[in-house]
Order: structure tokens, then sequence, then C-alpha cells
């Protein structure tokens, strides 16, 4: 049965695009549209820095593991497209609001 549980907790996701300032002086994530995001990180983009301080800061302002977020695009590029299990569209906008 709890295997059933992850299943359907799993099936529920959405997919956010983003465009990364890392050394940026704060953290800090400016809503564009309902999925599109700008986010400024204090890493540098260098050896991955910035993407695992992508990665841990939404899912520390989303409540969610870090396991949950995967980068599904533009790994090596400012423009990124992330795909977040676990959160359904509507409300991944309520959490990081949308304009």
């Amino acid at each position: 049965m709890e295997k059933r549980k992850k299943t359907e907790q799993s099936s529920i996701s959405c997919v956010i695009s983003v465009k990364v300032v890392p050394r940026s002086s704060k953290t800090a994530i400016i809503p564009l549209s309902q999925n599109s995001y700008k986010i400024k990180l204090t890493s540098p983009p260098v050896e991955g820095s910035a993407n695992r301080q992508l990665v841990e800061v939404l899912a520390e302002r989303l409540a969610i593991t870090r396991q949950s977020i995967e980068i599904i695009s533009g790994s090596r590029s400012a423009n990124k497209r992330i795909k977040i299990i676990g959160i359904s569209g509507t409300q991944q906008a309520q959490i990081l609001g949308a304009p």
C-alpha cells in the first residue's frame, strides 16, 4: 500500500522556467510569470555550485526534498527548465509568488 501512495504523490509535478543570476549579493526569487522566475544566487557558476545552490534554495522555499527537484534542461546555461515532483503548478505559484 505504501508504494501506491508514493506513486500517487510523484504523479503530481510541474515544470518551471528559471533564469539564474549567479554571483549576486543576495539570494532572491523574483516571479516573472506564473511558471517563470529569475533567481539570484550567491554561488559562482563553477563546477555546478550554482546549480546545487539553485536546487537547495527551491527545496527550502517549497519545503520539499532536494531529490524532488530536477534540472531537465540548461544545466550549463543561465536559462533552465526545472521539474518539481510532488507539487502542482498552482501550489508552486502560490509558494514562490506569481505576478
